[in-house]
């Protein structure tokens, strides 16, 4: 422990006196030149102290001595330094003394208010485990706020790419899957406003196009749809759906209405290219198809009127490539195989053609493949009876083949004369024994379905002339 240097009290200090005879009968005070001389005698010397600062002290420290005698500190007392000492320590080391008076206190508190004495350290303690358990909580709730922020953001971006697939799929005619994908969005943000019209728009042309709704109905809200926008596409298109047999010239004004207000509407192209087909006039028809079929390539519908087309005006190469593309997206649209085999056939692939004559038959014959919805639907022909006696001069009309046991004997007539064709007459009339029962005049409308098919084949391969005419005599 450090004190501060104090002036120490001494003793007289003897003076030199430097060549002088000490007297007469005195003690002998004489030192060598290098010692201290008194003037007088100093009573009890071995006893002399001052605040017990003893000679041997004062040897040790020379430093201290002093020439002046009177130069004595202020507090040389021991009642008087004491307190000094203490506020010396106290002022070098108030920390240490403060936390001791702390601790006393404290000691003295738990002993009076029977507190324990780690009373006030536990709720230290308490009070930093709940500041850590804030600040979790705070750092939970901050990663739980982002991610909710993250995940709706991530919805907003999935309800919109929803609401973009369902318009795509209104612009080709698939209003069912728009419904749906409609809803999807709405599923996942129901604050969308264009999700919820394009779910109405979606489900009002469903029902029009399924004939689902009452007549009038459908008109109001294709109206109102137009009153929402003037130039509403899809209302237009389905408006020329409506109107394409009782109005064709306001159909065809609805379709190029739609074309004008949506360059991407495959589906208005689609039905003005039926319409204009429905004329004869293929050659107008064919870049309609084209586009649209750029527009929405994985669409069997759009590749089959296509080749449809495409067979009329004479392209049986690209015919073929068409319809077999259509397949690969749909191989159990029944009818699919007959018109493949058709173009097939025109195009000289004899061997091909009775393949997927084959192949439609074998499908027909299977019934949870008939009883398909698209399999369900009309077949219709254009038939031109003229090798027939009794209806001579009768100009073309179509043939609908509605029911199952229709389509049958078509399918199997198909084969049989495929067969014939490639000179299997064995199996052909083999084929032809196990017809399906029909009313004659039915089984008359059908068999003048495939005869005109193969006089048609006849006019484009004149050496297949004599085979066809014995078929028809077979059918005779």
């Amino acid at each position: 422990m450090k004190y501060r240097r104090q002036a120490i009290p001494l003793r007289q200090v003897p003076r030199r006196v430097e060549n002088r005879a000490p007297e007469k009968g005195a003690p002998d005070m004489s030192y060598s030149s290098d010692t201290w001389t008194s003037d007088s005698a100093i009573d009890d010397i071995g006893n002399d102290r001052m605040d017990g600062i003893t000679d041997a002290w004062i040897d040790k420290h020379p430093g201290n001595r002093t020439d002046n005698p009177r130069e004595v500190p202020l507090f040389t007392s021991e009642p008087l330094r004491t307190p000094l000492a203490i506020f010396e320590f106290v002022s070098k080391h108030w920390p240490l003394v403060l936390s001791l008076l702390l601790l006393f206190f404290m000691v003295m508190a738990g002993l009076l208010t029977d507190i324990s004495f780690s009373y006030p350290f536990e709720k230290i303690k308490q009070g930093q485990l709940q500041l850590e358990h804030e600040r979790v909580r705070f750092d939970q709730e901050t990663r739980e706020y982002e991610n909710a922020q993250n995940q709706r953001k991530i919805k907003h971006r999935m309800a919109a790419r929803q609401r973009e697939l369902g318009k795509a799929l209104l612009d080709s005619g698939l209003y069912q899957d728009a419904e749906v994908a409609f809803q999807t969005a709405l599923d996942l943000d129901d604050s969308d406003w264009r999700a919820t019209l394009g779910h109405f728009k979606a489900q009002a042309l469903r029902l029009a196009a399924n004939n689902e709704h009452d007549p009038a109905v459908i008109d109001r809200r294709l109206r109102m749809m137009l009153k929402e926008n003037p130039e509403d596409p899809h209302a237009h298109t389905m408006l020329g759906e409506l109107l394409a047999e009782a109005d064709p010239e306001a159909a065809e004004a609805h379709y190029r209405r739609a074309l004008v207000a949506e360059s991407r509407a495959a589906h208005a192209r689609f039905g003005l290219a039926g319409m204009l087909a429905g004329r004869g006039d293929y050659e107008a028809a064919r870049p309609l198809l084209e586009e649209a079929v750029l527009l929405v390539p994985q669409r069997p519908l759009y590749l089959t009127n296509l080749a449809h087309v495409l067979a009329k005006i004479g392209d049986f190469p690209t015919a073929v490539e068409h319809y077999r593309r259509a397949l690969a997206l749909d191989g159990e649209r029944i009818l699919g195989y007959f018109e493949l085999a058709g173009a097939l056939r025109m195009a000289r692939k004899l061997e091909d053609a009775h393949a997927n004559h084959r192949m439609g038959a074998a499908l027909l014959a299977r019934k949870q493949v008939a009883d398909l919805p698209k399999n369900q639907t009309s077949w219709h022909f254009q038939v031109s009876p003229g090798h027939a006696e009794d209806f001579d001069g009768m100009p073309s009309y179509t043939v609908y083949l509605d029911r199952h046991e229709q389509k049958r004997l078509y399918g199997y007539l198909a084969l049989a004369a495929s067969e014939f064709l490639l000179g299997r007459e064995e199996e052909a009339r083999r084929q032809m024994q196990d017809l399906p029962q029909l009313p004659v005049r039915e089984h008359q409308e059908i068999e003048w379905l495939v005869s005109q098919e193969l006089q048609a084949l006849v006019k484009n391969q004149q050496y297949l002339a004599g085979t066809v005419e014995a078929f028809l005599k077979l059918l005779e």
